[in-house]
């Protein structure tokens, strides 16, 4: 039977398993309605002062003697009301509510025995009582925000305390309980209608949340596959297309990369791409440089476009010797002999999001076509740039003399490598 009772109880006093979740929820439920109770007081107020007036017109000068002391009780308990709904802990506890409906009980009860002595309106106390009970359980019915717990008690108060005002005025059983069937009803209802609140409030609160929780999912796939910046643009439906002026950009591939594939399989060759790839991810981070994709073995990174490193020319050409000297770090770590090529070149490119699937911020232009034939110039643990990297990062780096080489669409050019020693790699 407790079994049963249990079950029966738990249907309507629901809570949510996770403690912290009941918390946020019963912290934005009743945080809402705090401006409604509170706005709920006002009117109370206002409904209590205009009915004293009014009564002078029906009760003539006995009005303020009849009613008028009776109500002044009221005025204190909205203030103090009014007050505690305020306060922080009246969001977690819904006892506030119970405490306040309870303390306007004795006025209630004076002003309806003052009604129905004046004979004003031709009500029985059995009607009277059961009419302004019923105001103060509507009242209640939507004051109780998320308390159905509370609100429960209240109403099987509310009823002990109708038979009990009944049966001490000597109002026969037979009428009593023909009072209560009424009362009941209607009671019952204000309680269905305080959970059906409580319900639905629940549920939109999980889905909002697991709406809220989708779309950070959604935000962190989306700012892994784009930067930040571009991604909070796309989420504001902006076409993403961007001039950048002198942007420094970063070509590296690994040496005898078909070599190394064949020998270490298709398992080996994943683990190799994503230990070295990672070390190429974190020196995007410590260099203030934007990754750009990976195509096969080869890494694309710029700086200067997205990020904004003080001299994005010195930045990229750090990160290449960075990229050298971990290629190495991760071939022994393998067991291999790992050596990468990188090619550096500046200049302007333009940048945007194109297509709807595989979403990616790509770079176009001249100047990322000669970074990449710079790579294919460099030698085995070599970085080669143009000229334009040279005169910015020369007083910073060592550089052999320059070399001409043919850049397709370009003509001869002159390149430059950087003169690395064997511990800036080791």
């Amino acid at each position: 039977m407790a079994g049963i009772f249990e079950r029966f109880l738990s249907r309507f006093i629901q809570r949510f398993p996770d403690p912290a979740f009941e918390l946020a929820y019963l912290t934005e439920q009743r945080s809402r309605q705090a401006k409604f109770t509170r706005a709920m007081c006002l009117i109370v107020g206002v409904a209590i002062v205009v009915f004293v007036l009014s009564s002078f017109v029906f009760l003539g000068g006995d009005a303020l003697k009849t009613v008028g002391f009776a109500q002044l009780y009221f005025i204190p308990l909205l203030f103090g009301y009014a007050w505690a709904v305020g306060r922080p802990s009246y969001v977690t506890s819904g006892w506030v509510d119970v405490v306040f409906f309870m303390l306007i009980q004795p006025g209630m009860y004076v002003t309806n025995v003052q009604m129905v002595e004046s004979g004003a309106n031709g009500w029985d106390l059995t009607a009277q009582f059961c009419y302004s009970l019923l105001l103060a359980m509507a009242a209640g019915c939507l004051a109780f925000s998320a308390a159905v717990a509370a609100y429960l008690i209240l109403v099987l108060a509310s009823v002990a305390y109708y038979w009990a005002v009944m049966r001490f005025h000597g109002v026969p059983g037979s009428v009593v309980g023909y009072s209560l069937n009424s009362y009941g009803t209607f009671i019952a209802l204000l309680f269905y209608v305080n959970w059906a609140i409580d319900d639905k409030a629940r549920r939109l609160f999980k889905l909002t949340r697991d709406l809220d929780a989708e779309k950070a999912k959604s935000d962190r796939l989306l700012e892994s596959a784009l930067p930040a910046p571009i991604a909070e643009r796309l989420r504001h439906d902006e076409q993403v297309s961007d001039a950048h002026g002198q942007v420094a950009i970063v070509f590296a591939d690994i040496v005898g990369f078909t070599r190394i594939s064949k020998a270490l399989g298709s398992k080996g060759t994943v683990d190799m791409l994503n230990a070295y790839f990672g070390r190429a991810d974190h020196g995007c981070d410590l260099f203030g440089m934007e990754k750009v994709k990976t195509i096969g073995d080869c890494y694309m990174a710029v700086s200067g476009a997205l990020t904004k490193p003080p001299r994005p020319e010195k930045a990229a050409v750090d990160f290449a010797v960075f990229l050298v000297r971990e290629a190495h770090r991760v071939g022994e770590a393998l067991g291999l002999d790992l050596k990468v090529r990188v090619g550096i070149n500046t200049g302007e490119m333009i940048g945007g999001v194109i297509s709807t699937k595989r979403l990616s911020y790509d770079y176009w232009g001249d100047t990322i076509n000669v970074a990449a034939r710079l790579q294919g110039l460099a030698e085995p643990d070599g970085i080669t740039v143009s000229e334009a990297i040279w005169n910015a990062t020369r007083d910073s780096y060592p550089y052999q003399p320059p070399r001409t080489a043919h850049l397709k669409n370009l003509g001869d050019s002159d390149v430059y490598d950087i003169a690395l020693e064997a511990e800036a790699i080791a």
